[in-house]
């Protein structure tokens, strides 16, 4: 699960200027859609939609934030000599720098849905949640 979610982070920081997204038939990983005269019909096809993928990277920022505090609450969280408290702390560096690679990513997004306000009101709404997340594991001086 961790390998997906950073996966994703990586993937969402990647996202061009008109950029778009689709869930990939793999699970749960998200896909930079390459432009092309079949991409209106690959994603009418895929069923994918801007609003699907908007709803998959909220969905994927509530698990990050989840999984955040489910490390914070675990009972190795306090064991710092511990390797599974080397490995917690390893792996929030690793969401906490990705977490900020990702607005760069979904601001292009905003960009690619400048007419939608739904939309990029949405993709706003992810990235204050990103910030706070951000900003949480600064406050809890998690390293």
């Amino acid at each position: 699960m961790f390998d997906s979610i950073i996966l994703n982070l990586k993937v969402i920081s990647k996202i061009p200027k008109n950029g778009k997204l689709r869930n990939g038939t793999q699970g749960n990983l998200l896909i930079l859609e390459s432009e092309g005269y079949l991409q209106g019909l690959k994603r009418y096809l895929y069923g994918d939609s801007r609003s699907r993928a908007v709803d998959d990277i909220l969905e994927l920022i509530t698990n990050v934030d989840s999984r955040i505090n489910t490390s914070i609450n675990s009972k190795f969280f306090n064991l710092k000599e511990s390797d599974e408290y080397r490995l917690l702390i390893s792996q929030m560096e690793q969401i906490y720098v990705e977490l900020q690679h990702c607005i760069g990513g979904l601001d292009n997004l905003k960009k690619t849905y400048f007419d939608d306000v739904t939309t990029t009101s949405k993709i706003d709404i992810i990235i204050e949640k990103i910030k706070y997340i951000v900003s949480y594991i600064e406050i809890k001086n998690m390293f």
